[in-house]
């Protein structure tokens, strides 16, 4: 009979490891899986994916109108009862004590204070930089095209355009992570306005997130803060 027990002890306890291994694993695709973003202009086309899931949030599907069937057998309206009748019965209570009043617990933000917010927000700059790297550009093509109806004025637009594309490129190649750039600038004489197109996939793995806020978490709780 000892035998049978065990075994049986035995098959649910490998049983719930087994569990315990699969709910682990899924947790660990969750949290390596990177989430990406996909965003094209001026088309307006925005899209989620995950883990070969893809979900379209812009343009948005068009909705279905329903027709609403109109009721032919319409029943009379209640007439509304007499107020008095809505009124509660008001009971006499003599004799009674007045019930003390509750001691209200201070609420988490009145504890916080100015000092401990801007601490808390240079934890959070502090690591900002691993987060921000952690958001890798897969894809990042641009496409400048500068126009001006006064064609001296469209000339220096695009001087200082460039100047600055040149000076910002190696700052955000500093703070994020970008795989494949292509971004070009031109002037078209045929036009009067500048035009942007961008066609952009960022990704960023929940993970990443994850170990920042709970780094961020341990060092306000070791500074006690909170």
């Amino acid at each position: 009979m000892m035998g049978i027990i065990g075994a049986v002890l035995g098959f649910i306890l490998k049983t719930i490891g087994i569990l315990l291994l699969v709910v682990l694993a899924l947790i660990l695709i969750i949290l390596i899986t990177p989430v990406k973003i996909g965003i094209v202009y001026p088309e307006l086309s925005l899209w989620v994916s995950w883990n070969g899931i893809k979900y379209t949030i812009l343009p948005s599907k068009p909705k279905e109108k329903k027709v609403k069937k109109e009721k032919k057998d319409k029943k009379p309206k209640k007439k509304p009862e007499s107020a008095a009748a809505d009124k509660p019965q008001q009971t006499e209570q003599s004799g009674k004590k007045p019930d003390k009043p509750k001691k209200k617990k201070e609420s988490f933000v009145k504890k916080l204070t100015f000092e401990k917010i801007k601490k808390i927000i240079s934890i959070v700059l502090s690591l900002s930089k691993k987060i921000l790297k952690g958001i890798v550009f897969e894809q990042l093509y641009m496409v400048i095209t500068v126009a001006d109806e006064d064609k001296a004025k469209m000339a220096q637009d695009y001087g200082k355009l460039c100047i600055l594309l040149i000076e910002t490129q190696p700052v955000l190649e500093k703070v994020f992570t970008i795989k494949d750039q292509h971004v070009n600038v031109g002037m078209d004489f045929s036009k009067s306005e500048t035009a942007i197109a961008c066609d952009l996939i960022v990704y960023v793995r929940p993970g990443t997130l994850l170990l920042a806020a709970v780094a961020a978490l341990i060092k306000i709780l070791k500074e006690g803060i909170l």
